[in-house]
């Protein structure tokens, strides 16, 4: 198998055409979900204007894909370049070297398709972001597919109903001032509170979210009682534990 990486207008400026990058999001959305790629993109905030990327496992030749995202290229052409590469090989292009950075991240399923109010209020946000912190992203991996067709409670991963899996992230460095920092986590969390009536799914508990008041129920849905029963009787001292670990009972989860 080969992998190919598209960069769907890798670098788009802000003297481009209005709402463009949002058109070429909404199509991008709606051409994989049809074609059923393997996808992640990122809308990313830049000093620039904003950057559309889509990183695809892909299948097949390069006319073929072309063919698949011909209504993306219809909107523009990528500035970037698609390249094969054998699968090990192409992992690389996913490693994150350098020391650990400072962030957060905030994930929520949506269980519904990506439609034009959703695009509408990612931009929005997008181009609201303070851009006083390192950089901040808005990222959807494509789930659905066989992924949905394990009923929910047939282990302990809930989410068997989601279209795509949405993250918003943040990164900043240690010498941020405190008060900017503020200033950008407040964009974080009204973005945050803008996605989730539009996503209407859970969060990712591989995502770990310190902010969730709701996270039991968000991360682990209807499994939850039988992930404590396992968790009381696995580990009944609690020795695989962190702030938003498994609980051993249905205490209420504080914010």
């Amino acid at each position: 198998m080969k992998l190919i990486f598209a960069g769907i207008l890798a670098g788009l400026m802000a003297t481009t055409a209005a709402k463009a990058d949002e058109m070429v999001f909404t199509s991008w959305g709606g051409t994989t979900q049809e074609a059923q790629t393997k996808s992640w993109a990122e809308p990313c905030t830049a000093s620039s204007g904003i950057k559309v990327q889509l990183l695809a496992q892909f299948d097949g030749q390069p006319d073929a894909l072309r063919e698949i995202l011909a209504p993306v290229y219809a909107i523009g052409e990528p500035a970037g370049t698609t390249v094969y590469e054998p699968y090990w090989t192409a992992q690389k292009a996913l490693d994150e070297p350098g020391k650990p950075a400072f962030y957060q991240e905030r994930s929520r399923f949506f269980d519904q398709p990506l439609d034009d109010r959703a695009a509408a209020t990612v931009f929005a946000w997008l181009r609201r972001y303070p851009k006083t912190a390192h950089e901040a992203a808005f990222k959807v991996f494509q789930t659905g597919g066989r992924v949905n067709d394990v009923p929910a409670t047939a282990n302990a991963f809930a989410h068997r109903q989601s279209h795509w899996l949405s993250s918003i992230e943040l990164y900043w460095e240690a010498e941020t001032p405190s008060a900017v920092l503020r200033h950008n986590l407040d964009w974080l969390d009204g973005f945050y509170d803008a996605i989730v009536p539009l996503a209407r799914g859970g969060a990712y508990q591989n995502f770990i979210d310190p902010s969730l008041a709701d996270w039991k129920i968000a991360y682990h849905g209807v499994n939850l009682e039988r992930l404590e029963a396992i968790k009381r009787r696995v580990d009944p001292t609690g020795v695989f534990t962190f702030p938003e670990a498994i609980p051993r009972s249905s205490r209420p989860a504080s914010a």
